[in-house]
């Protein structure tokens, strides 16, 4: 066969390596043409770079390092493409815009010489998800890598009030992870306050994508997202006229349950806190009524 080159601008090349590389074949055939098509693209200059998170997309207190596989569209070293062509230019922490690292070279791993190491040391005590913006050579892409921390929490303070603001909750410090010994009452005309804080491991207060709070007893349960307020907090108000239809209108104890999550979390909390007692009395649904719960 004849080697020609491949009449394709640069872009086109790469819109043509996106394409092969989406590509499946079931047959012998197939995959003969397929691999024949990718490998006359990436004998071709310049040819397109795959650059690929290799193992992990993540870095914790106790490995600092994040591995990218580099090479051609057929697996093979980048022709030309020296180490310190590889390089991270910029970091960015999502949570607030605040650029952690700029113009850092990635280290090629000995006797792997398609696999590049990007050291995140510097940043890996600041919990978060961070945007990567990588270059080899002349091509560039941006990555989503996490910081992996623990989450703490402390306690929570639980209380019940009237729910028109009468009287204020008479509130209770639950300590984290123990369960409160007595069990809450509440009826229609109160409601249920909650407010408790989360921490990483240096003590800083910080937000989790997913707050929530659970109710539940049996097969009913309702779930109610956690809001921060002003002061590095959760709070929860559950009006308990309000979350009746939630629950089947069903009086009784419920349990009480906090749930946290994120991304960027190596340890997530389900903490069942305390045990509620609802009375919901007697605004009970009409018959034929559609009960609806979260």
């Amino acid at each position: 066969m004849q080697k020609k080159p491949v009449p394709l601008t640069e872009e086109q090349r790469v819109k043509f390596a996106q394409y092969l590389a989406a590509r499946s074949v079931l047959t012998p055939r197939g995959a003969s043409l397929l691999l024949a098509a990718a490998t006359a693209l990436a004998d071709d200059q310049p040819s397109p770079i795959s650059i690929m998170f290799k193992g992990k997309k993540y870095v914790t207190s106790d490995s600092d390092s994040i591995e990218f596989t580099i090479s051609d569209l057929i697996g093979r070293p980048v022709k030309g493409l020296s180490t310190d062509d590889v390089v991270a230019q910029s970091g960015t922490r999502l949570a607030d815009d605040v650029v952690v690292l700029s113009k850092q070279v990635l280290t090629q791993k000995p006797n792997e010489p398609t696999t590049y190491v990007l050291n995140l040391g510097k940043i890996k005590s600041q919990y978060g998800l961070y945007k990567i913006a990588l270059s080899a050579a002349t091509k560039s892409t941006s990555v989503n890598v996490a910081v992996l921390g623990e989450i703490k929490l402390t306690s929570a303070e639980v209380g019940v009030g009237d729910a028109d603001g009468t009287t204020s909750p008479k509130v209770t410090t639950v300590p984290y992870p123990t369960k409160l010994t007595t069990k809450l009452q509440a009826d229609h005309l109160q409601k249920v306050s909650l407010k408790f804080s989360v921490h990483d491991q240096h003590g800083k207060a910080v937000w989790v994508q997913q707050a929530f709070v659970r109710l539940a007893a049996g097969d009913r349960e309702a779930i109610f997202v956690a809001e921060p307020d002003s002061a590095k907090a959760y709070k929860v108000d559950l009006n308990v006229a309000g979350i009746a239809k939630h629950l089947d209108y069903a009086s009784g104890a419920y349990s009480l349950s906090i749930y946290l999550g994120d991304s960027a979390v190596s340890n997530p909390i389900a903490w069942d806190l305390a045990e509620l007692v609802f009375n919901f009395g007697k605004d009970v649904p009409q018959s034929g009524e559609t009960l609806c719960r979260y």
